[in-house]
């Protein structure tokens, strides 16, 4: 990954394959297949969940902003923006 933000540490693609790791055990033990995980800021990511979006995929944007994180395979980042959805994979 690149660093897309100046305004916190970037982590190694070591580290979020550890968070990854943990998170996904968890969500085996509780049976899950995948998780939504919601954020919103006004504040460069110190808004209600979207820490727990820069914890996933390192990015705080300026509206509401969702991270699809499934069980196996890469997480997708879905950032509103206006009418329009923008998500991680360019697509």
């Amino acid at each position: 990954m690149e660093c897309p933000n100046y305004f916190w540490p970037w982590f190694s693609e070591e580290e979020y394959a550890r968070r990854y790791a943990r998170i996904r055990e968890s969500m085996a033990r509780k049976g899950l297949d995948g998780l939504i995980v919601y954020g919103v800021s006004r504040g460069m990511g110190m808004e209600p969940g979207q820490p727990n979006v820069v914890y996933l995929a390192s990015v705080a944007a300026w509206s509401q902003t969702f991270v699809v994180f499934p069980i196996e395979g890469a997480p997708t980042v879905f950032v509103m923006s206006s009418n329009h959805v923008i998500t991680g994979s360019g697509k």
